[in-house]
């Protein structure tokens, strides 16, 4: 009903963010012994398809992430540099008096990934 009513044109422009897609089984058919007869099917018929709509899938799993794209170009975004990571925790909290071996723990933690330092910053 969801993917129904956001394909009308007059809900209006929308977005959906997908966060974590990592696993194929979620969203594309799963193994006999998984599905119930009531549970038949995958999430992944139930993503809405249209032209007012935008979806951002976010995934560590390069296969779920490709199938789930249809052939469209994925934004791949990689892991930060030691001096990266500094430099954005940095500026989005507007200090410039930390520690940078702290914050050097924090990114290595924190895999250097954009998103994930980003995150931290508004717990801090």
């Amino acid at each position: 009903m969801v993917k129904e009513w956001l394909e009308k044109k007059d809900c209006g422009q929308w977005l959906m963010v997908i966060d974590n897609a990592d696993d194929s089984q979620v969203f594309f058919d799963q193994p006999v012994a998984i599905s119930s007869s009531r549970n038949k099917g995958n999430l992944a018929q139930h993503i809405p398809e249209c032209a007012h709509g935008l979806i951002i899938i976010t995934t560590r799993n390069k296969e779920t992430g490709s199938r789930l794209l249809k052939g469209k170009r994925p934004i791949e975004v990689r892991k930060m540099d030691a001096g990266e990571s500094d430099q954005l925790f940095r500026t989005k909290l507007k200090k410039e008096d930390l520690n940078s071996n702290v914050l050097l723990v924090l990114s290595s933690r924190l895999e250097y990934l954009p998103l994930a330092i980003v995150q931290a910053t508004t717990f801090i």
